[in-house]
């Protein structure tokens, strides 16, 4: 509990700050204001919240995922979910704008929703399929709307609470509005966020690895069904974590365990 109190007192005033400086104004209108200027004034800030957690950052092949950054074409990206932590390390190291497709209910958080909605991000209510479809359909249009945006989403569809080491089945809807618009799909896989809120964690810092798996170009897809699809990637994850695991066993495993 101590180190979450040390934490708000760090980060509460700058968010109170951004809230009424541009937070709030930027999340009623995000149209009438630059996207990149949007996403720098995000990353900055989540940035400075990941330092107040003493969140360190590991990055395994990045740069071959950049390489496949097309100026005119937003990119699909999926990866594990295993905290709430997950989405701020993907803007932290993005090199251009990236948004979040977020489960409904968090419209109640009262920062986080207003980030989303900055980012041109959508709210998904995976119980209602009316809604859902309209998300999807959403998502695709600001695909194309956004050629310079990146779109975040989690296919296991809530975090992974039972083994973090073994991604749960990814939702075939996941990759459909990615394969109506022909875009690049890239699967990541991530360790270590899963003890950055943990209370019983006693840890002074909290090492992160993102990796990346690989990239799904239209040509590696058009023959396929958004259930090929779907496994392919859980198949690469549930690969990349084990690596990250492997590679990382001293680093993750013994400085995020439990005392």
């Amino acid at each position: 509990m101590l180190k979450y109190i040390k934490v708000i007192l760090k980060i509460l005033p700058v968010l109170i700050w951004d809230y009424f400086a541009w937070m709030l104004r930027y999340s009623l209108k995000p149209s009438k204001y630059d996207l990149n200027k949007r996403f720098l004034k995000i990353q900055k800030l989540i940035k400075k919240v990941l330092k107040a957690f003493n969140v360190s950052l590991d990055e395994i092949d990045l740069e071959k995922y950049e390489n496949s950054a097309k100026n005119d074409e937003a990119r699909l990206i999926v990866a594990n979910h295993i905290s709430d932590f997950d989405p701020l390390i993907f803007i932290a190291l993005a090199k251009r704008p990236i948004t979040v497709v977020a489960k409904i209910q968090i419209l109640r958080y009262p920062f986080v929703n207003r980030i989303i909605k900055i980012l041109e991000g959508e709210f998904l209510d995976r119980d209602n399929l009316k809604q859902s479809l309209k998300v999807f359909k959403s998502i695709a249009n600001k695909m194309e709307k956004y050629p310079n945006l990146d779109w975040l989403i989690f296919p296991e569809g809530t975090r992974n609470k039972i083994n973090v080491y073994l991604p749960n089945q990814f939702h075939y809807g996941t990759f459909k509005p990615a394969m109506k618009t022909n875009i690049n799909i890239n699967v990541f896989s991530l360790l270590g966020t899963q003890k950055i809120l943990d209370i019983k964690c006693k840890n002074k810092k909290y090492p992160v690895t993102l990796k990346f798996d690989k990239t799904f170009a239209f040509d590696d897809y058009k023959e396929k069904s958004t259930v090929e699809l779907s496994k392919e990637a859980h198949k690469l994850c549930l690969e990349g974590v084990q690596e990250i695991k492997e590679r990382n066993l001293g680093l993750i495993e013994k400085v995020n365990q439990k005392h």
